[in-house]
């Protein structure tokens, strides 16, 4: 797709992986489901970046995956500081979340901008933008130099404005 087609909620099988549900679709993905749960391969699709982004999500809620989410990163320095840093976990709290909707901020074939609204276990819900690539032969989600976020989550009233979607 080179143009984000993506205006409802996509059909969606949901998981839990973690403390979180994750998204597959036989064409959105994950082409790719391990059998530790780990999971890859998207489409090159505005619904492929958005499964991407929310099984992204939900793997960094598994402690276990943590040594292997560096893969599902964007090549750069953002992703050379992380992988350089100690891995973080042993025993902290899992981030408990609930996908409440999306918005497509923006899509090409090579880049996308998603907004994922979360609803977490303390009553808030926020707004989860994710910058992704494609990279690879798949979608990679975007770091900045320093292993932040481009786009800072941030808390939001209602889902006005998003498409509602969730398990």
């Amino acid at each position: 797709e080179t143009e984000s087609t993506l205006t409802s909620a996509p059909e969606t099988e949901w998981s839990f992986i973690g403390t979180a549900p994750a998204p597959s679709s036989d064409l959105s993905g994950p082409g790719v489901v391990e059998s530790d749960g780990f999971r890859y391969c998207y489409s090159r699709t505005a619904a492929g970046a958005l499964f991407a982004g929310v099984n992204f999500a939900a793997l960094g809620t598994d402690v276990t995956f943590a040594p292997r989410i560096i893969d599902l990163m964007a090549k750069g320095p953002g992703r050379d500081y992380l992988a350089s840093q100690p891995i973080a976990g042993g025993g902290a709290a899992a981030p408990r979340l609930m996908i409440a909707g999306f918005k497509v901020l923006s899509y090409s074939a090579d880049a996308a901008t998603v907004d994922i609204a979360v609803n977490l276990a303390d009553g808030r819900l926020i707004s989860m933008p994710l910058k992704l690539v494609w990279e690879d032969g798949d979608w990679k989600i975007v770091y900045t130099d320093d292993g932040k976020l481009p786009l800072a989550p941030a808390g939001i009233a209602n889902l006005g404005g998003y498409i509602p979607w969730g398990a």
